[in-house]
């Protein structure tokens, strides 16, 4: 799998198919300045939440030339309370 740098050009967008609804991520190739959409299930959350216009995203191109979206884990863990230290702050 090739990784390449990328752009959301908007939020992503539900549409109707004939397998049902979709999410459709508009992006642009930082490189090549190429657009392509990343397609994904309509009840994916993490691209309604962390999704935007202009945001970087690292995206998974496989051997047949399908666009993945890779997931920042950095993102997920935002808004969540810091883990407890296991070593004792001194004072």
């Amino acid at each position: 799998m090739k990784l390449i740098s990328a752009i959301a050009l908007d939020r992503p967008r539900e549409v109707s198919t004939r397998f049902g609804p979709r999410l459709v991520i508009d992006c642009l190739n930082r490189d090549t300045n190429e657009k392509f959409p990343i397609w994904r299930g309509v009840d994916d959350d993490y691209s309604r939440k962390y999704v935007i216009k202009n945001s970087p995203l690292t995206v998974g191109v496989d051997s047949k030339g399908k666009f993945n979206l890779i997931e920042d884990p950095a993102l997920v863990s935002l808004g969540q309370p810091l883990p407890e230290s296991p070593i004792p702050v001194k004072s």
